[in-house]
């Protein structure tokens, strides 16, 4: 799944974006908060970080 994301992201011309997923088990890791922020993508693991980001 990440891969696929992080395709899209090198592809896309969007400004800024996100990557809401409340599976933190397996996703909330310094490694891949650092390979999204490359893409200009911030990591969010609560809906409601979610909303207050839109």
């Amino acid at each position: 799944m990440l891969a696929s994301i992080v395709s899209h992201l090198e592809s896309a011309e969007a400004a800024e974006s996100c990557f809401l997923i409340r599976n933190t088990k397996d996703f909330d890791d310094s490694n891949i908060r650092e390979l999204l922020s490359q893409c200009n993508c911030e990591f969010l693991g609560r809906f409601d970080h979610g909303l207050r980001y839109i």
